[in-house]
């Protein structure tokens, strides 16, 4: 049986000042493709969100290697 995910950063860039940001994927309740990016929504109470550059299919793609990773 696999292990809850507790924690999986990504790397992605803020769409407001095109900074490197990391994201905790653990966290996230939806990613979905807003303006010329992606909205990513955490599961929080108040749901806040932030806007990256990168579409949601880059950012699954950089968790697919992420993952992949971290089991070699």
């Amino acid at each position: 049986m696999e292990q809850p995910m507790t924690h999986q950063w990504v790397r992605c860039t803020s769409h407001s000042d095109d900074e490197t940001i990391y994201v905790n994927l653990a966290h996230a309740s939806m990613i979905k493709a807003h303006n010329t990016g992606a909205r990513i929504t955490l599961a929080t109470a108040d749901e806040q969100w932030f806007e990256v550059t990168e579409s949601p299919a880059q950012i699954i793609e950089r968790l697919g290697q992420v993952q992949n990773a971290d089991k070699t």
